[in-house]
């Protein structure tokens, strides 16, 4: 964990924790071993909340089918395949902006992009 001691955002409570709960949920069902959520504040204009896993990724176009509603790449885990649809509509609502990008560990990286104005 490497989060700064305030770390403010626009963005409901509720909303905060489906996103970022739903994240962090998938980084522990696929990361072999590591997990890593950091922030950093770039040109005092955007927080970057970024959570990294050691898991197998995504290629671009998997990355597609997962943000669809219902979609799922893996049919074994439990659940139903809303988790990223949801983070998905919650970030649009808010203009967040969301990168999908390979970790420094070899696994899925994703990057929230929160304007801080």
């Amino acid at each position: 964990v490497d989060l700064g001691d305030q770390l403010l955002v626009r963005i409901d409570e509720g909303d905060c924790m489906e996103v970022i709960g739903n994240l962090l949920d998938n980084a522990f069902k696929y990361g072999k071993s590591k997990l890593r959520i950091s922030s950093w504040l770039t040109d005092q204009t955007k927080i970057m909340i970024a959570i990294e896993d050691d898991g197998p990724g995504l290629k671009p176009d998997e990355i597609e089918k997962i943000l669809d509603r219902g979609t799922r790449l893996d049919e074994v885990s439990e659940g139903q395949g809303i988790g990223l649809a949801v983070v998905a509509d919650i970030v649009k609502s808010y203009d967040i902006e969301t990168n999908f990008d390979e970790s420094r560990f070899g696994g899925l990286k994703i990057v929230l992009e929160f304007q801080l104005s």
